[in-house]
């Protein structure tokens, strides 16, 4: 029985909603964590009190909370997704999200300042978009502050929220809200507007300065008083680190009189934030200043030609991948610094993105058989040179000018770092220079991830091995472009793919020691060959060789999503992201990852700090349009995948995946239409049956969408290794062809 009078066992359906178990009740109802049988996604009902214990107020709370919340969309307020009745009850059925309140943190633990401020400035986004529908919450507290898994806010219960300028509640009502966070005019039962909500979040913000409430008392009415009339006492009586800045911005939030209060949410949330960007060098560089850190920016050319653009990002990768063997010292990965090559440097705002406490920069000025590097080290927080040098080396020197950076730099960050250290050393894959600058070459363009790209980078590559067949990073490069081609469809995968697995496997044979090698075999032989244990042993392997290559991270972590062990797979993505922050692929992936998990409003936010990173990465645009789908938001979903298509010049995928969300909006004759376009196409080239099949099923003609996904099983589409978790694939899974589709893929265990 729960508190609330009424219990619905395992298994009862409520609509279309199967009771799975009780998580929570209180004074306003009882909550379940239920399964949505139509969209196989978890969900949370909150029914309402028993209807023994109804009164028209609380049933007109209990509605104003769907009605309120409903009306929201916000990465930071959590989805309603529709009203209901059952057995007399009145019900909301909302998203599920797998935390903990806020309160059940901050009983656990004490949260670093830091911390305390992201969770409260989320709070202010979410409210912010509350005030300006004309909403006020009215029961801000940390136990109606959600925190996901991903640390992610959530606010809830908007049961008690009113709408400005509606009716006041009645003074003859007890005030509303939780006692020890409401506002003086909240405990007075006067009419309030969002500035009752201000001085709540400084509650909270409060509470989570000093680990106490601002007002106390014994009883309610002594606790009412010291919210009207007392003071509350000053922050430094309990802790004595609070910086006097942040104390004079709660003051502000807690001010008795509105009049004198913050006026706006944005306002508050403003002065915080500029709080802590004055506190740049105490909160956003690493916490640990005798933990050592560097990020070696890409090389600059001040060639005459300026025709060395391949040569100077590779400079800057060796001795990246030198320093990496250093135990004890962080590097920033080539991807990341990579973001702001070509910009002016502003040491202070690199450090600050990368989390590094020291920057290399450098130039090259190559002339005929010679070169000029010119290599400074500077620390971050104030901008001072801690090393500067000059090299002057015949073309034939330039392992070894690479070994002697790496050393040098090495060594003024040594004495930071404990135990026996030995220095840095450049592992040469080539002796021949000529093979090492296509290699550079080819690295160049396959990062770049477009179809022209990578045809370049293979051609860089194959010639590379030319000049020296025993270059293993060479074959490895090989390796990755095929498998790229082939996951997006450049080429067939029954030509890419062997290519892939032939040319990593080559690299092994040269260096069994070369994690990137190992990873590019484990692609292939997961979304190639559907070889599901042998593809995790691969993996494993690699990330023995290179715990710290984002790459490998990244791979595992689709391998991982792939078999369906989501936490997983994200726990490796966020590894990839640590080591790798401003990786344009990872972080799309990361947002395709949440939209596996059905999380549709984490996978936007994600796709966004992606385009945050790049607003023309076609990919990130792509796959935005998934989870806009699956909230039906159709027409944001078309302009996404129109973007993906001008920016990628004319990707099937893009076209393919416009097609599926015209037919899934009922614009039939828009989804027939690019249906013939890639028809048409697949007459004079190859086209991935899967992407056939996309828009087969956008259509609901399940017959045509199994005939074209069977043929992606004959084609070995590396796409299928999704068939368990890509919500596109949901209409068919009731569908017994379905389960022969699992079978034929490997992934119906």
């Amino acid at each position: 029985m729960s508190l609330s009078g009424l219990s619905f066992g395992r298994g009862t359906r409520v609509g279309r909603y199967s009771i799975l178990e009780l998580i929570g009740s209180g004074g306003m109802g009882d909550v379940y964590l239920a399964e949505d049988t139509e969209l196989n996604r978890k969900a949370a009902l909150k029914f309402q009190s028993s209807p023994d214990s109804m009164d028209s107020t609380l049933k007109g709370h209990f509605i104003r909370e769907a009605q309120a919340a409903a009306s929201l969309n916000h990465p930071n307020i959590i989805t309603i997704y529709e009203v209901g009745e059952y057995q007399g009850r009145p019900f909301i059925a909302m998203e599920y999200v797998d935390g903990e309140t806020l309160q059940e943190l901050i009983d656990r633990e004490e949260l670093p300042l830091k911390k305390s401020i992201d969770i409260i400035l989320q709070i202010c986004n979410g409210l912010i978009e509350a005030h300006r529908a004309g909403l006020v919450h009215q029961d801000i507290k940390p136990g109606n502050i959600f925190i996901d898994q991903s640390a992610r806010v959530r606010i809830l219960d908007f049961g008690l929220a009113r709408i400005e300028g509606g009716m006041k509640l009645s003074s003859s009502v007890s005030p509303i809200g939780t006692i020890s966070y409401m506002s003086p005019e909240q405990s007075k039962g006067e009419n309030v507007d969002n500035r009752s909500d201000i001085f709540s979040v400084g509650v909270v913000l409060y509470r989570l300065l000093c680990g106490r409430l601002p007002f106390i008392g014994n009883y309610e009415a002594a606790i009412l008083y010291a919210i009207v009339y007392q003071k509350q006492a000053s922050m430094t009586s309990f802790k004595d680190d609070i910086p006097p800045e942040l104390t004079l911005i709660v003051n502000n939030a807690l001010e008795k009189n509105p009049a004198k209060r913050y006026q706006t949410m944005e306002e508050f949330r403003d002065d915080i934030k500029n709080f802590m960007a004055s506190k740049t060098h105490a909160y956003k560089v690493s916490d640990d200043p005798g933990s050592p850190s560097i990020a070696v920016l890409q090389f600059s050319d001040l060639s005459p030609q300026k025709d060395q653009e391949y040569f100077c990002d590779g400079m800057a990768e060796e001795i990246i991948n030198a320093l990496t063997g250093i135990e004890g010292l962080r590097v920033a990965s080539r991807t990341s610094t990579l973001q702001f090559k070509g910009q002016d440097h502003d040491v202070h705002k690199i450090g600050q993105l990368l989390n590094v406490h020291t920057i290399l920069e450098g130039s090259i000025r190559l002339a005929k058989d010679k070169v000029r590097i010119t290599v400074q080290l500077v620390n971050v927080d104030d901008g001072y040179y801690l090393w500067s040098e000059k090299y002057d080396r015949d073309m034939s020197d330039l392992f070894a000018i690479q070994n002697e950076i790496a050393q040098a730099v090495a060594e003024k960050l040594m004495t930071r770092l404990k135990g026996d250290i030995t220095g840095p050393h450049i592992k040469r894959y080539t002796e021949n220079l000529e093979a090492y600058d296509l290699y550079l070459r080819g690295r160049y363009f396959w990062n770049r991830r477009y179809e022209g790209g990578l045809q370049r980078s293979l051609e860089y590559f194959q010639q590379a091995i030319e000049r020296d067949p025993t270059y293993a990073l060479a074959y490895a490069g090989l390796a990755d472009s095929f498998n790229i081609f082939a996951f997006y469809n450049y080429m067939s995968p029954l030509d890419a793919c062997p290519r892939a697995k032939a040319a990593a496997s080559r690299a092994v044979e040269l260096d069994p020691n070369l994690a990137e090698a190992h990873t590019a075999l484990a692609w292939a032989t997961t979304f190639f060959d559907w070889n599901w244990p042998e593809s995790e042993k691969m993996f494993h392997r690699a990330l023995e060789l290179n715990p710290e290559y984002a790459t490998a991270h990244h791979y595992y972590g689709l391998y991982l999503l792939a078999m369906n062990r989501l936490e997983e797979g994200l726990t490796h993505m966020q590894l990839a992201i640590e080591y790798d922050p401003l990786s344009l692929i990872i972080c799309t992936s990361v947002g395709a990852a949440h939209y596996f998990k059905r999380d549709h409003q984490e996978s936007i936010i994600r796709h966004h700090k992606a385009l945050d990173l790049d607003p023309n990465f076609p990919l990130a645009h792509a796959y935005l349009a998934g989870p806009l789908v699956c909230l039906g938001r159709y027409d944001d979903a078309i302009i996404e995948c129109r973007k993906a298509g001008a920016l990628s010049g004319g990707s099937n995928y893009a076209a393919a995946f416009l097609g599926y969300t015209y037919g899934i909006s009922g614009q039939e004759e828009k989804a027939a239409e690019l249906l013939k376009m890639l028809l048409d196409l697949s007459e004079k080239g190859y086209v991935s049956a899967h992407l056939i099949s996309l828009i087969y099923i956008g259509l609901d003609d399940k017959d045509n969408a199994f005939k074209w996904l069977n043929m992606a099983c004959d084609e070995r589409d590396n796409w299928l290794v999704w068939l368990k978790i890509h919500p596109v694939f949901d209409s068919l899974r009731s569908d017994p062809r379905f389960n022969d589709l699992l079978e034929r893929v490997g992934l119906n265990d």
